[in-house]
């Protein structure tokens, strides 16, 4: 039967190192009490593993402990990442509200210079058909004013001559 270090290894996968660290200490205990039964104790073996046991464990303790101080500095790293990406994460959001705001500012004054620009084409348009109503007008009138000016010499003329001969015939009825 396999064990679980080693099926771990077989799926490429790193032992966790606290079962690593519990089972060397298991170990060491167990080399501990072997080392306690008669005539075992006088084993060179056992003396040999205990040996390589005791600077194993502690070992693994020390790894472990620089392990945890990596870990907590790596986390301290991490959590600062996290604040960093937070608050630049807030930054782009205010950024692109403030984005939002600037574009709905400039599409309404975009609309309201379109509104004015027609108004005022508008307004110029009615200038300018104003300006030439009146000058139409002008034009109309003058030409009015010319035409009733000579209907009015031509009247006058003609009264004129019809005095001369209303005269010239109130003369001759004179001499009668």
């Amino acid at each position: 039967k396999k064990s679980p270090i080693d099926k771990l290894l077989a799926f490429g996968l790193p032992p966790d190192p606290r079962a690593i660290e519990m089972r060397t200490q298991q170990l060491h205990s167990y080399l501990h009490q072997l080392a306690t039964l008669p005539g075992v104790a006088n084993s060179a073996a056992i003396r040999d593993l205990l040996a390589i046991s005791a600077p194993a464990v502690a070992a693994i303790s020390q790894a472990r402990e620089v392990a945890a101080t990596h870990d907590e500095k790596r986390q301290t790293q991490l959590s600062e990442i996290s604040r960093e990406l937070e608050i630049s994460s807030a930054y782009a959001r205010t950024l692109r509200s403030a984005k939002d705001r600037a574009d709905s500012r400039l599409n309404s004054l975009h609309a309201s210079l379109e509104s004015t620009a027609i108004l005022l084409a508008r307004q110029r348009s009615a200038a300018q058909l104003a300006c030439a109503w009146r000058t139409w007008d002008a034009s109309c009138r003058r030409a009015r004013e010319r035409r009733w000016h000579k209907a009015q010499q031509a009247a006058a003329g003609t009264l004129k001559s019809q005095a001369a001969e209303l005269a010239e015939a109130r003369g001759g009825l004179d001499e009668a």
